[in-house]
């Protein structure tokens, strides 16, 4: 089986950047626009990896990018999951951000650097192997 990213993204042009960065370096994407996507796409297939904006429309107050990562960690538990925003959240704290919703990192769009996130895709895939792998023996 080959590894599986669902990115999860309403802005065209970051599922653009993101599908190329990943499928560049031999992994199998797919991509949702919104939540009801992600969740339809969940159900159908089997994903090491969700990338998933935190809002997912142009809603100041949009956080179903938030419902998607609760419902992964509840129904998906061997998914590892992270999230991107475009969006500056004041008084973020980004490592409590990261234990709450167990997400491996959280990406600002700014701040974004290929390289960076396509290690932590690979760490993220291997993090769900082994999840997967404990499960199957357990």
């Amino acid at each position: 089986m080959s590894d599986r990213v669902l990115v999860v993204e309403d802005n065209k042009r970051w599922q653009r950047i993101l599908t190329k960065d990943l499928t560049k370096v031999g992994y199998d994407v797919a991509v949702a626009s919104t939540l009801d996507e992600a969740i339809a796409m969940l159900e159908k297939e089997m994903y090491h990896v969700v990338v998933t904006d935190i809002g997912l429309t142009e809603e100041a107050d949009d956080d179903s990018g938030i419902e998607l990562l609760q419902l992964i960690k509840q129904q998906y538990p061997t998914i590892t999951t992270l999230a991107i925003s475009g969006r500056s959240v004041a008084g973020l704290d980004k490592e409590r951000f990261k234990s709450e919703y167990e997400v491996l990192d959280y990406i600002k769009r700014v701040d974004y650097n290929k390289h960076k996130f396509i290690n932590l895709v690979a760490t993220a895939v291997d993090q769900s192997k082994q999840a997967m792998e404990m499960r199957r023996v357990s």
